[in-house]
């Protein structure tokens, strides 16, 4: 249900998100990569060549071009969502979408925002509405 509700509010932004509205989708869309760098073998190409082999259409061919441009699609879609939530997350914990900025800090800034992410629900925040409600 919450992940399916990630999806329905990916582009919303004026609203709350709770600790399970946050977590569930994150781990979900997390579980949904490795599982399919580890059915794809992504890992062993990655880690002997460098880069990310689709191995669906030869090199250099218009079948892999059109398979890398739907999975960049793919992942610039979910990267908004994730954008999103973080700021529906911290709306949560009546703080500013600014915070999202602690990431650009190396190592300290993502410990932060994790630890922000684990807070619980504050009450009575700026943003009243619940992703649920909108």
């Amino acid at each position: 249900m919450a992940y399916l509700e990630f999806w329905s509010k990916a582009f919303v932004f004026n609203a709350t998100a709770t600790r399970s509205q946050y977590w569930i989708p994150w781990i979900t869309n997390r579980l949904i990569f490795f599982g399919y760098c580890l059915v794809t073998q992504q890992w062993q190409h990655y880690t002997k060549y460098g880069s990310v082999n689709l191995g669906l259409a030869p090199p250099d061919s218009i079948p892999r071009a059109i398979i890398v441009l739907i999975a960049m699609g793919i992942c610039l879609v979910v990267i908004i969502g994730q954008f999103t939530l973080r700021a529906r997350r911290l709306h949560d914990l009546n703080l500013s979408n600014w915070f999202i900025l602690l990431f650009l800090v190396p190592v300290v800034g993502n410990i932060i925002m994790f630890i922000l992410m684990l807070m619980p629900t504050k009450a009575n925040p700026r943003w009243w509405i619940n992703q649920s409600n909108y």
